[in-house]
């Protein structure tokens, strides 16, 4: 007998979590328990009375929504789009799909390339980010087994600052970039001469885009 099919979609941990913590909880210790919704007049939940908590809380702010705004130019926020969504065609990714690839890391001969490793624990790529961690105002990237998490907690502390973003985003596509001109082309770019494209390129994005 097949399983019933998933009507409704499975939210993103990262989001619901996000949902959760932007509810301020209140706890009453005298009298017994009962259950009442704080942010409606009849104590009853809804959907409504929970959203406007929310914005009114000024943290419901979804990170796909960030992604849409930035200024750079619709390719880039594609390729964003894809990988933040693990679509990206990574050795690991292709792995899945059965593809023939050459395993490891072009960057740095690791043995498996996936998005976590390419994106942020890859050795140069982290070098790049050293770099340039002054004109991104840049905090360390959190700890996370999942890319998509610690590319989205980062946008959403840059979700204020619209220049930070723009440069963020160039350096995710400058990787990419990277990445792919050593596997098709072997051609290669020290981190420096990447960081200079990124600031140059990111200048030009924020500006005309």
């Amino acid at each position: 007998m097949s399983s019933l099919p998933q009507l409704i979609p499975r939210p993103c941990d990262m989001e619901t979590q996000w949902v959760i913590d932007g509810i301020p909880s209140h706890l009453q210790s005298a009298g017994g328990d009962t259950i009442f919704w704080r942010w409606s007049a009849n104590g009853l939940f809804s959907v409504s009375s929970t959203y406007m908590a929310l914005s009114k809380a000024g943290k419901f702010v979804s990170p796909h929504n960030i992604l849409w705004k930035i200024k750079i130019p619709p390719n880039i926020k594609l390729f964003l789009y894809l990988l933040l969504n693990d679509r990206i065609l990574t050795q690991s990714q292709l792995a899945k799909r059965n593809i023939a690839f050459t395993p490891g890391c072009s960057m740095c001969n690791a043995l498996m390339e996936d998005s976590l490793h390419l994106f942020v624990m890859c050795p140069y790529v982290c070098e790049l980010w050293n770099i340039l961690r002054f004109s991104l105002h840049l905090q360390q990237f959190s700890n996370s087994h999942s890319c998509k998490l610690s590319l989205l907690q980062t946008m959403q502390r840059f979700k204020d600052n619209p220049a930070s973003l723009v440069y963020f985003a160039s350096a995710l596509w400058a990787v990419w970039i990277e990445r792919n001109n050593r596997v098709f082309t072997a051609s290669y770019r020290d981190t420096r001469t990447m960081a200079l494209w990124v600031q140059e390129e990111g200048r030009n994005f924020f500006n005309h885009c």
